[in-house]
């Protein structure tokens, strides 16, 4: 196992690779954490040498607990990100080849970073995705609460202006009334 720092520079596409998750459900400890499953040929990753089974220890030294931290770390990196690895050298295939089926606990979750989709989710974890909607439906909740304030107060207005003709025309009634009374006394 030999541990290095690799510098990758974000390109049009992002940077250029796709990370796997591991488990302890499906892999020994020594084999799980987040690990390379591809990088785009020609792409900035390949570029700087990064490779399919490096194992990711840090990004931009932080430690991802998963690959859904991974992804963040990544996400919130810049134009620059440096990887801490460890390569097994001596490996020949990529150790994220499962050996059976996935347990029901999703323990290996994929995200290409040239895409921006995790895939498959587990259904308790949260993407950044997920909290952008949430954003925006709050954000729309607030200005449909603030439109309906302003209807209520216009509504409000309004019922206080009919008032306001309604005493009107019956003052101006009362007038007419009392100048009907007058005519009548003055015949």
């Amino acid at each position: 196992m030999r541990h290095q720092n690799i510098r990758v520079e974000r390109g049009t596409k992002g940077f250029g690779l796709s990370l796997i998750y591991k488990g302890l459900d499906q892999y020994p400890e020594e084999d799980t954490g987040t690990f390379v499953a591809k990088v785009v040929p020609g792409g900035n990753s390949q570029r700087a040498g990064l490779k399919v089974d490096d194992k990711i220890l840090k990004i931009n030294n932080k430690v991802p607990r998963d690959v859904n931290d991974a992804v963040n770390f990544i996400k919130k990196a810049g134009k620059n990100m440096i990887l801490a690895i460890e390569r097994n050298e001596l490996s020949a295939s990529p150790r994220f080849e499962p050996t059976g089926n996935l347990s029901r606990s999703n323990s290996i979750r994929s995200f290409n970073t040239n895409y921006g989709a995790s895939r498959p989710q587990t259904p308790h974890s949260s993407s950044d995705e997920e909290d952008e909607e949430i954003r925006k439906q709050q954000e729309a909740l607030a200005a449909q609460q603030s439109e309906l304030a302003a209807q209520a107060a216009a509504m409000a207005e309004e019922a206080k202006r009919q008032q306001e003709v309604r005493a009107r025309i019956e003052q101006q009634k009362a007038e007419m009334l009392r100048q009907q009374v007058d005519y009548e006394r003055q015949k």
